[in-house]
C-alpha cells in the first residue's frame, strides 16, 4: 500500500515539475499553451491495437487529464493563456493546403500529394494545432510559421534530478 501511495506522490511531483517547466517557458517567451482537448478515455483508445504488455500498461498508467490540469491550474496562476483544440486529424492534414497526407518512405514522414509539403508527423501535428489554437487571432498564411518551444526526448528520458535536466536543456540552447 505505501509503495503506491510513494509511486503516486512520485508521479504528481513529476506532473508538477513538468508542468512548471512548460508554463515558465511560454511565460518566459510570452507565448500562450496550446493543448489537445483529449476525450475521457484517450488511454484505452491509445491501447486498443498495442500488443506490448508493458507499452500498453504505461500508457494506461499515464495520466493524461492529470497533466492537462496541471498544467492548467499552473498557468492560470501565472497569467499565461491556455487554448484547448480539438486533436482530430491533426497530423494527417496538410497545413499548408489542407489536404490529407500520405505516408512517405521514412517511417514518421507525411508528404503532401498537391502541394508537397514534407514534414515529420509531429512538426505537423504542431503545426496544425497551432493554426486550429490562434485561428481566430490571425489570417492563415500560405506557408505557416511556428516556433516550438522543444526539449529533446533524450533529456526527459534520463533519470537526472529535474535541476541537471534544466540546466542540461539550457546548455543544449546555448550551444546550438
Amino acid at each position: 500500500m505505501f509503495r503506491k501511495l510513494r509511486e503516486g506522490r512520485r508521479k504528481r511531483d513529476w506532473r508538477f515539475k513538468i508542468a512548471r517547466i512548460i508554463v515558465n517557458e511560454a511565460k518566459r517567451r510570452r507565448f500562450g499553451i496550446i493543448i489537445e482537448d483529449l476525450p475521457e478515455k484517450a488511454p484505452e483508445k491509445m491501447i486498443s491495437n498495442i500488443s506490448n504488455r508493458k507499452l500498453r500498461y504505461r500508457i494506461y498508467q499515464s495520466a493524461f487529464k492529470g497533466m492537462i490540469k496541471t498544467i492548467e491550474e499552473i498557468a492560470e496562476k501565472e497569467g499565461v493563456p491556455v487554448v484547448k483544440v480539438n486533436p482530430r486529424g491533426s497530423s494527417s492534414r496538410c497545413p499548408v493546403c489542407g489536404s490529407y497526407l500520405m505516408r512517405s518512405y521514412a517511417p514518421r514522414v507525411m508528404t503532401c500529394p498537391k502541394c508537397g509539403f514534407s514534414h515529420d508527423r509531429d512538426v505537423i501535428a504542431c503545426i496544425n494545432l497551432w493554426m486550429r489554437g490562434f485561428m481566430p487571432l490571425a489570417p492563415r498564411s500560405m506557408y505557416p510559421y511556428l516556433e516550438v518551444a522543444v526539449l529533446p526526448m533524450k533529456v526527459w528520458v534520463k533519470t537526472n534530478s529535474l535541476g541537471a535536466t534544466i540546466n542540461l536543456y539550457k546548455t543544449i540552447r546555448i550551444t546550438t
